[in-house]
């Protein structure tokens, strides 16, 4: 999503993140460009979220295919696990209570998730229209027919993904939950245990029929249900005494803006001439998205990998980068060389674009792919199993990638 002026001169529109240029135009008070590079923004991340939701789905998928139902299952329920040690999730473990809520409605804002929020005296609940990852990948028809899910969304043909077979702690005690939401239920567990109440999914709600999520943060722990121990797999927690009510946390008018999507929130401050405020929902949007979703999300493959490397070693280790690192990509095959531009910027690290008379280059920091330091081989080992997995594909219109200079570079044909 780029205007003419921009087209033309992309190796310098390149030399920034699309935040950044909505950062310069905010400061000139140019709205026309607030405007339009905002909305740039909320369009331009989602293929980059759903490449990085693909191939985690489609490495849980190849852990069941490899190793079984039980084994593949607990592949991934480890690595949700150690990554929740503290009992909360990293990015959602801020101080205060309204700072964590602050905090999941950002992150749930870049999950492509559209929401509406309440609170009561025991929790802050957010009904997900639907959630942007496991929940959109049931209504992509991605699962064979099931439960958990609108039924009109299975597929009759060879699903990519798998259903549960057994009931864990890992599917919310149940059978036929698809694979993806697994880490939905093991999260609460981890969080459950750990007597801390800031992330639990209800994910046997009967609302997932219509397409919808329910996610509660409790005020206090002991006022969570029975339930979701049950579902967790835990034993109850003795009760001593009932649960305080507990004052209100946000205002009516509160739970509303958090709510509104932070560019909507951005556009309105601009047009107001609220220059500092826009600035202070900019970092908003920058800290949703990259601190929140993309970070977590460029980690959570290479978890799965490494516990693939450690468990079966290096030719296993091989076969399953080749096989799903490919969909990091699956949603913005296709595009033309401004599509491609926008789609790394999207993901915060670009270096450098150059060009020949039949090719262009992207040149950006590892970190736009994964994790840096936590891939158990390095960036050269890590390229060539996606240009391997690429060509089994016959994906030849993604185009080539190498490493220089410490960087990622991708190459792409203008043919």
């Amino acid at each position: 999503m780029m205007g003419p002026s921009q087209a033309t001169a992309l190796p310098e529109f390149f030399k920034k993140t699309r935040f950044e240029h909505l950062e310069d135009a905010i400061k000139r008070g140019d709205t026309v460009q607030v405007r339009e590079h905002a909305m740039a923004i909320r369009a331009e991340y989602v293929p980059v979220h759903d490449g990085f939701r693909d191939t985690i789905a489609l490495t849980l998928a190849w852990l069941v295919d490899t190793y079984g139902d039980e084994e593949g299952e607990a592949i991934g329920r480890e690595v949700v696990e150690k990554s929740m040690e503290g009992g909360d999730p990293p990015q959602y473990s801020q101080a205060g209570l309204r700072d964590r809520v602050k905090a999941i409605a950002l992150g749930w804002h870049w999950h492509a998730t559209r929401f509406s929020l309440s609170e009561d005296d025991e929790r802050i609940t957010f009904r997900l229209h639907p959630c942007g990852s496991g929940m959109r990948l049931v209504q992509e028809g991605i699962y064979g027919p099931g439960p958990f899910g609108p039924p009109d969304c299975g597929v009759d043909r060879k699903a990519r993904l798998p259903r549960s077979k057994n009931a864990t702690r890992s599917t919310f005690m149940t059978e036929g939950f698809p694979i993806y939401c697994n880490h939905c239920s093991e999260m609460g567990h981890v969080s459950l245990k750990n007597e801390t109440a800031t992330f639990l999914v209800e994910g046997w709600t009967p609302l997932r029929k219509a397409g919808q999520c329910l996610q509660h943060t409790y005020k206090d722990v002991t006022a969570v249900p029975d339930e979701f121990y049950r579902r967790a797999g835990l034993p109850l927690p003795e009760r001593i005494g009932a649960s305080c009510a507990s004052d209100r946390l946000f205002t009516d008018a509160e739970l509303l803006d958090l709510q509104t999507h932070p560019v909507d929130r951005l556009i309105d401050g601009v047009e107001k001439g609220d220059v500092e405020g826009a600035l202070e929902v900019l970092q908003e949007c920058l800290t949703g998205w990259r601190d929140a979703i993309h970070d977590v999300y460029r980690l959570w493959p290479v978890l799965l990998w490494n516990a693939v490397h450690e468990r079966s070693g290096e030719k296993a280790f091989e076969d399953v980068v080749r096989a799903t690192a490919p969909d990091l990509f699956a949603h913005i095959r296709g595009s033309d060389a401004s599509g491609w531009a926008v789609f790394w910027m999207a993901h915060l690290r670009p270096r450098a674009l150059t060009s020949g008379g039949d090719w262009i280059e992207y040149s950006v920091e590892e970190g736009s792919l994964l994790a840096p330091g936590e891939l158990q081989s390095d960036l050269n080992w890590f390229v060539a199993r996606l240009n391997e997995g690429l060509q089994a594909r016959g994906w030849s219109d993604v185009g080539r990638f190498a490493v220089a200079g410490g960087n990622i570079v991708h190459r792409l044909s203008r043919r």
